[in-house]
Order: structure tokens, then sequence, then C-alpha cells
């Protein structure tokens, strides 16, 4: 998906004084997997709160969330898996 980037610091990411437009498929997961229900305005459901499954060890309850999350955006999942020592991996992305 092309979207609106943004920097390491969730800044907008701005070139010669326009915004900087960009595949944004892995952004989107990220804001996703970071942002807690009520985050998104205008979609009050979505969120995974990572930090929340993370200070609970509930890896596997956080490998069903992120995959309902990820097709709730509208994205295709092919995989998702949670390794215990804390690394994600995600195919997915948008049709």
């Amino acid at each position: 998906m092309i979207d609106i980037l943004l920097d390491e610091g969730f800044d907008l990411q701005i070139e010669n004084q326009d915004f900087n437009i960009g595949e944004s498929t892995r952004q989107n997961q990220g804001l996703i997997l970071m942002a807690n229900k009520g985050e998104f305005k205008q979609h009050p459901f979505m969120g995974v709160g990572l930090k929340l499954y993370v200070e609970d060890d509930r890896l596997g309850a956080l490998r069903v969330e992120l995959t309902k999350q990820l097709e709730l955006d509208g994205m295709k999942v092919e995989r998702v898996n949670v390794f215990s020592n804390g690394k994600l991996e995600i195919e997915a992305g948008y049709e």
C-alpha cells in the first residue's frame, strides 16, 4: 500500500516541503501491533497493544490477536509467528 510515511519517531517524513510517500505495509503492521484499542479514533477496536501481551507473557494470544487485527485492516495474512525470544515473523499484505 502506498501512503504517507513516518520516521522512527512517528513524525511525518517531509522532503522538499512535502510529505514523503511510499510503501507503507510494514509501517502499518508496526502501528497496529503497538497501538492499544481506542488509539485509532476512527477505528476504536483496532490495535493489538503489544506491551500488554509482553508484560503478561501471553505470546500465543498475541499471535491470534495480531492475525485478527491485520485481517481487519484488509491484509491477507499468510503467516504470523511469535517466538519465545520476542521475535515476530509476519507475512501479510494488502491485495
